[in-house]
């Protein structure tokens, strides 16, 4: 469930050109992996108790957090910019805009990797 969760988080990341939107999304994402996570486990856990425990974890987990909170909004910032330039540069920014689309995703992957891993050991 932590692998599917975290490819789909990627893939879904890499692929959208909003800023923004990729954070906020992200981030119900995440919520949801406890949720579902607390389920399996048959743990009850309610949405509100879901989101203190994210946040716990990201206290926790600062650096990582925060680290993925600033990568995130600035490659998705560099991403939209290339996209944009695609049609001024005749597609000749698509390139850096893919490599910058599978860097977010892979951060954002491998922290909600990281996420599910502490909320299945709690």
């Amino acid at each position: 469930m932590i692998w599917q969760t975290a490819l789909a988080k990627a893939v879904a990341v890499a692929v959208n050109p909003i800023l923004l939107a990729d954070v906020v999304g992200g981030a119900a994402v995440d919520l949801g992996l406890v949720v579902s996570l607390s389920k399996l486990y048959g743990l009850p856990m309610t949405q509100q108790e879901s989101l203190k425990l994210l946040q716990t974890i990201a206290i926790a987990t600062g650096s990582l957090s925060l680290s993925e909170l600033l990568i995130t909004l600035g490659l998705s910032s560099l991403k939209g910019i290339l996209g944009a330039a695609g049609l001024a540069t005749g597609g000749l920014s698509l390139a850096p805009y893919f490599s910058v689309a599978l860097t977010q995703a892979t951060v954002a992957g491998v922290a909600t990797y990281a996420i599910g891993q502490v909320t299945r050991t709690y």
